[in-house]
């Protein structure tokens, strides 16, 4: 009996650890009605788990299919085998096509259970005595039994096993306009190079104009028709600014001035 109370309770406690949804309750990132505006309405989108070993790694070349970043969570707790579908709840709530995972170990711990069972305590009693009728006197000799009833708490030792958890949230992107991430440069690539301007290729997608026009991950931009480039921003509302136009983008590449004649894409509503 107590071995069937005590799995059955540490089922529970199971059970009832599992409820919260740490994805969600850290996730930090866009709305869903960002997400919307973004890349347009996301209706019927199931998303897809992606395990990562390398996040970066794999982050860049999903950035580099044309995929978006909208959102993360990164928290610790217990190892679960349902971090997936709670990964994946997460993402179906923000309309995501895929959900980059990856997890470690991060070491263990004993916490005390209390474990309540069922308890109950019977005592006996016997009497004798002599009984009295019209027909004279009888012996009699009888017992009786009283059981009360309570329960007892056990603390129970359990090693919890825990993990660091990560999930990114990425949607496909509408068409971009130039198809390139930029980077600020750091004070010491702005030394490097001898000037205050330029912003540094993070990302190009494959196919877009920036890919079929050859500019390269690595590549600083200097100048958009001939007009500066100091903050990623402000580069991006500029070719914007051209959107269907062809656009002359300076670049410095191993030290040597090219130009490059880019055909960028409509801009997308």
């Amino acid at each position: 009996m107590i071995k069937k109370t005590l799995l059955g309770s540490l089922a529970c406690l199971s059970i009832l650890a599992g409820c919260a949804n740490g994805f969600s309750q850290y996730y930090h990132g866009m709305t869903r009605e960002q997400i919307d505006e973004k890349v347009g309405v996301r209706t019927g989108v199931e998303p897809k788990a992606v395990y990562a070993t390398d996040v970066k790694a794999e982050s860049e070349h999903l950035a580099e299919s044309g995929y978006a970043l909208v959102g993360e969570s990164s928290f610790q707790g217990p190892e679960s085998r349902f971090a997936e579908s709670k990964a994946m709840s997460q993402a179906r709530s923000l309309g995501a096509d895929l959900v980059v995972l990856a997890s470690s170990g991060a070491g263990s711990e004993t916490v005390a259970v209390p474990i309540v069972t069922p308890r109950s305590s019977t005592t006996y009693s016997s009497f004798s005595g002599n009984a009295f009728n019209s027909y004279g006197t009888t012996h009699v000799n009888g017992y009786g039994t009283s059981t009360s009833y309570g329960t007892t708490t056990n603390i129970v030792p359990m090693t919890v096993h825990r993990a660091n958890y990560y999930a990114g949230y990425w949607v496909k992107q509408k068409p971009a306009v130039p198809g390139v991430v930029f980077n600020p440069l750091t004070p010491e690539q702005h030394r490097a190079i001898g000037t205050n301007s330029g912003l540094l290729v993070r990302v190009v997608v494959i196919g877009s104009p920036a890919y079929k026009a050859d500019i390269f991950k690595g590549d600083y931009v200097m100048a958009i028709d001939g007009e500066p480039t100091g903050d990623p921003a402000s580069a991006a509302q500029l070719l914007k600014a051209h959107a269907g136009q062809v656009a002359k983008i300076s670049i410095l590449r191993d030290g040597n001035a090219i130009s490059k004649d880019v055909q960028l894409a409509p801009a997308s509503n």
